[in-house]
């Protein structure tokens, strides 16, 4: 992989060996349109998705988490600047987090808050962790991003080891942007999830 000022790049590498992102689902135009919307984004994330209810939202995943002895490792998926590690380090320090996110500039900005502490760049339908990785797999409003959020889905449950904990916070009333902007203009449908 590619290492960007100390943060593993994956998507990075997949460029440079000329992967083609479209085989696995993922268009090169729209992770690059949505890479480029979150460059863009970067500095004003916290104050834009860290709204009262979000923080409870998180902060539930966050007890529920702490709550198992046997969490110590967790994966959050499309982390952002870190919002839920803060919540699970709050709660009970000392659970690793592996933050993803395809967004490098919001990775760094949880990096420079000191809010991450191990993240990733790398897109969610193609991470490089073998299966049962991770004592927990999670996402917070991440699920609108995918393009297939079932296959996606169940690639991320593979990472979870038995008895381990998968979950996901997602919008219900979220207003999602058309196509153009990167983003499914559809909800995620619900038999798409029961399917795993």
């Amino acid at each position: 992989y590619v290492s960007q000022e100390g943060i593993p790049n994956f998507l990075q590498a997949e460029a440079a060996a000329g992967a083609a992102f479209g085989s696995e689902g993922v268009a090169a135009g729209v992770l690059e349109t949505e890479r480029e919307v979150s460059r863009r984004w970067a500095p004003y994330y916290d104050v834009v998705f860290s709204n009262l209810h979000q923080q409870r939202m998180r902060r539930r995943l966050a007890q529920r988490l702490a709550a198992d002895e046997s969490c110590r490792v967790v994966l959050d998926v499309g982390a952002g600047p870190g919002n839920m590690q803060r919540a699970i380090d709050h709660v009970r320090p000392g659970i690793t987090v592996i933050s993803v996110d395809v967004s490098w500039d919001v990775l760094n900005t949880g990096v420079k808050s000191r809010a991450l502490s191990a993240p990733v760049v790398a897109a969610a339908e193609r991470l490089p962790f073998r299966a049962e990785s991770f004592d927990a797999v999670i996402g917070c409003h991440v699920l609108h991003h995918f393009e297939d959020v079932g296959g996606t889905l169940a690639r991320l449950y593979e990472l979870v080891r038995p008895g381990g904990q998968f979950a996901f916070i997602e919008p219900t009333n979220f207003r999602l942007r058309p196509r153009r902007h990167g983003w499914s203009s559809d909800m995620v449908n619900p038999a798409s999830v029961s399917a795993l």
